[in-house]
């Protein structure tokens, strides 16, 4: 399954008209919240979004509210608004949690949720799952500025307790395009220019990653406990890289245990593959 993942548009209609041109590349599109900006201007926003005909799991950022995202969504047949519930989609299962937790300072204006509200709206989170969060979680992807770490602890042990094959969210803004292992699972904070990731259906097995790869001349990333390349930490960039890896190194269309790529006719090394890449 491939997937295309973004956050906090803010209003931007071009980024909104490049989610719509992008979206027939993917099989199910991604928004971790936050199309709106303090309230104003998501129905202009789903208007652009609402050509897009592949499925589309959304959820509300703390820009939007649950109920006014559902209203503006009536209509746009193919997305699934989600806040504390599920959707499956080809055999994966998606859980959705909108809004900013643990609550900001921001006011009246923000759709915040506390972390004992957020954990009940996460109980539900089936094991294996995909899930689409505004808020990172407590420790990944979520530092501002300033270094300081402003996830939700909520949605950090829903994670380690449901082990999703993705978490995807947004909400700090720098930390966009970040991608960190929690475990087993892959966090990734989508950020507006968008992120394209490859999970496996649900017959290929439980806890498929995705395809990571470092092309030559980059520095190799390092996860939240500073171990560097390995471990599924994908490279965030704004470059298109086609992998190609040779029929006898694949299995029924996933990679297993690839040593190398091409990206063009450069060969690359390939890093910290399981079964990874969807039909």
């Amino acid at each position: 399954m491939k997937i295309l993942a973004f956050s906090d548009l803010h209003r931007d209609a071009t980024a909104a008209q490049g989610v719509v041109r992008r979206a027939a590349e993917a099989d199910v599109i991604v928004l971790a919240g936050d199309l709106a900006t303090k309230r104003v201007g998501l129905e202009a926003m789903v208007e652009v979004l609402s050509s897009i005909v592949t499925p589309t799991v959304i959820v509300p950022g703390n820009s939007e509210s649950d109920l006014e995202l559902d209203a503006a969504c009536t209509g746009w047949h193919a997305a699934r608004a989600l806040h504390g519930n599920g959707t499956e989609i080809d055999g994966v299962p998606f859980w959705g949690l909108g809004g900013a937790v643990p609550v900001t300072p921001f006011g009246s204006w923000s759709f915040d949720l506390d972390e004992s509200d957020a954990a009940e709206l996460l109980a539900g989170c089936p094991e294996g799952a995909v899930l689409v969060s505004h808020s990172p979680p407590l420790g990944y992807a979520d530092a501002d500025a300033g270094g300081r770490q402003l996830g939700s602890r909520a949605v950090l042990e829903a994670a380690r307790r449901a082990r999703p094959r993705l978490v995807i969210c947004g909400h700090i803004h720098a930390s966009w395009g970040q991608q960190v292992r929690l475990g087993e699972t892959l966090v990734v904070n989508a950020g507006p220019q968008g992120v394209a990731l490859e999970v496996c259906a649900a017959e290929c097995g439980q806890y498929q990653e995705v395809a990571t790869i470092q092309p030559p001349g980059l520095d190799t990333l390092v996860d939240a406990d500073g171990n560097r390349g390995g471990g599924g930490v994908a490279v965030a960039l704004d470059v298109v890289v086609d992998l190609v890896v040779p029929e006898s190194q694949s299995s029924c269309h996933h990679l297993v245990d690839a040593q190398v790529g091409l990206v063009g006719d450069q060969q690359i090394d390939v890093i910290g593959l399981q079964p990874v890449l969807g039909q």
